[in-house]
């Protein structure tokens, strides 16, 4: 993994709302640990002011962590922020078209962004997949069989698009519909690596 993708990843960590409460309650915790830290020589007036000022903080840090973590947790919070975003792209109502409908919309490719992977030999490839990554397996293999002359793009590491295609298989999609991009390291890399295979489709 190049350090540009080693920064992005560690980023990625440092963002996450349940990172950036853990982060504001530990930086809380220290700052209250430090105000009551006993010192051989009385403070000064200054040093006094500084010991309260963190105290207060810290206390302040804490309070706020667990309460941006509550609202993290809840759906009234979480899930506007959510269906927002979704709201942004909504799928296309295949479900509900006709067969000349769906013809007309017919697609080239169907792209599949992986979603993580944990490889373990032991385990069959639809197990070794995240959930979100499988899920989108499973939709892309539905629409393989709606579509049935479109061909299947697998983005993402080497053996997170192995797991994919051997699950699509299971799945029933044919392998020699199957293509596979193994370059890409994060969401920003798929269309990148992709726009080679689709062209312009």
């Amino acid at each position: 993994m190049d350090l540009n993708a080693m920064l992005k990843s560690a980023a990625s960590i440092y963002v996450h709302p349940l990172t950036i409460a853990m982060e504001l309650i530990v930086l809380g915790v220290v700052l209250v640990g430090f105000s009551r830290r006993q010192k051989r020589k009385p403070p000064g007036r200054f040093g006094a002011w500084m010991r309260r000022f963190a105290g207060d903080s810290g206390v302040g840090l804490i309070i706020t962590g667990i309460f941006f973590l509550f609202l993290c947790s809840i759906s009234p919070v979480a899930d506007p922020l959510v269906f927002g975003l979704e709201k942004k792209y909504p799928p296309l109502p295949i479900d509900l078209m006709t067969d000349v409908e769906r013809k007309e919309v017919a697609p080239d490719f169907i792209v599949v962004l992986g979603g993580g992977e944990r490889f373990d030999p032991g385990k069959p490839p639809t197990s070794q997949l995240s959930y979100a990554a499988m899920a989108r397996v499973t939709e892309g293999s539905r629409l393989a069989g709606i579509f049935p002359k479109a061909t299947v793009v697998f983005t993402g590491l080497p053996n997170e698009t192995r797991a994919m295609t051997e699950s699509a298989m299971a799945l029933g999609v044919s392998k020699d519909r199957i293509v596979t991009e193994s370059e890409s390291k994060d969401t920003w890399d798929h269309p990148k690596y992709v726009r080679p295979i689709i062209g312009d489709a």
